[in-house]
């Protein structure tokens, strides 16, 4: 089964999670196991 989970908490979504996928304008620029969700990736797309 998926699902695909929109949330603003990020550690709430971490923990609901085995997968990731990061878009950017239409396009999947990350995508991975959960663990694979770096701190890079986070500031690099994830923040405001």
């Amino acid at each position: 089964m998926s699902v695909i989970l929109v949330e603003q908490y990020l550690d709430f979504a971490k923990n609901a999670s085995d997968a990731f996928c990061i878009l950017e304008r239409g396009y999947v620029v990350q995508e991975g196991p959960i663990g694979n969700l770096s701190d890079e990736l986070i500031e690099r797309y994830l923040t405001v």
